[in-house]
Formats: C-alpha cells, sequence, structure tokens
C-alpha cells in the first residue's frame, strides 16, 4: 500500500515538474517570437536609408531624390526615431541605454551635446558636407553608425 501511495506522489510531482517546464519553454519560445516580430518591423524602418547609404542613392521618403546626404538622412529622423521607439520596451534597461548612445552617436558622430536643447536643434549636421570626397566619408560613417543601431535587432 505504501508503495503505491508514494508513486502516485512521484507520479504527481513528475507530471506537475513537466508541465512547468513545458510553461517555462512556451514562455521563452513566446518571448522570442515577439522579439523577432519586433527586430523585423524595426530593421525594416531602416531599409531605404541602408541601400541608400549602400549605392549613394539618395531617393527621399516620397521616392523623390534627395539632393545630398544630409536632406536624406534627415528625411527619414522622426521614421527612425519612431521605430525606436516601438522597439525600446523589447530591450533590456542596459540594451536600452546602449541604444540611445548608438542613436546619439548616430546623429551627433563628431561629439554628442551635452544639453537637450542642443541635441534637438541640430541632429545629423555632421552628414552636411561640402563636396563628393567628404560626403563619401560622412555617407560610410552614417552606414556605420546604422549598422550598429541595427546590431540590436539581431534574431534571437
Amino acid at each position: 500500500m505504501n508503495e503505491i501511495i508514494i508513486g502516485v506522489i512521484i507520479g504527481c510531482i513528475t507530471s506537475a515538474f513537466g508541465v512547468y517546464l513545458a510553461n517555462v519553454s512556451s514562455e521563452r519560445r513566446r518571448r522570442r517570437d515577439e522579439f523577432n516580430k519586433a527586430a523585423a518591423k524595426f530593421r525594416s524602418a531602416f531599409i531605404k536609408e541602408t541601400i541608400g547609404l549602400k549605392t549613394s542613392s539618395y531617393q527621399g521618403a516620397d521616392d523623390v531624390g534627395q539632393t545630398n546626404l544630409y536632406d536624406f538622412l534627415y528625411a527619414a529622423l522622426l521614421k527612425h526615431l519612431r521605430a525606436i521607439e516601438i522597439f525600446k520596451p523589447h530591450l533590456t534597461t542596459l540594451e536600452r541605454t546602449q541604444l540611445d548612445l548608438k542613436w546619439d552617436q548616430y546623429c551627433y558622430p563628431d561629439e554628442i551635446p551635452k544639453s537637450e536643447e542642443e541635441k534637438a536643434e541640430f541632429p545629423l549636421v555632421a552628414y552636411d558636407t561640402p563636396d563628393s570626397a567628404e560626403e563619401q566619408k560622412a555617407r560610410k560613417l552614417a552606414l556605420q553608425k546604422l549598422c550598429e543601431i541595427l546590431s540590436f535587432a539581431q534574431l534571437k
């Protein structure tokens, strides 16, 4: 009789542990899938600019060719900010802080302004270059900075 009771108790404990593991696994899979969907949307917000920087084809958001690198990047500024804010809840606190830093380094590659007022006034101005040789350097820098931002959205 005792053996039957012990067998039932062990069976119940084993079953409960199995249910717990299945639940944890399911939750991890759900979170991973949710992150991957958000990451795909985040990356898609940067596709046009990434391709434009790689090919030097400055096609604007309205499919009108932009005249220079600065205009091209500035036209996408709000779209990128919106994508970042939507994506942030899927990151850890540390990753959010790092993403904010990478964004500031993209917007202000020479030096990040100390005050929020200065940040609001002149984002991306470092990419406003006078000649094609400087523009090519700025284009490569902008692409590098965008790739650093996009590295937060690697599939898990």
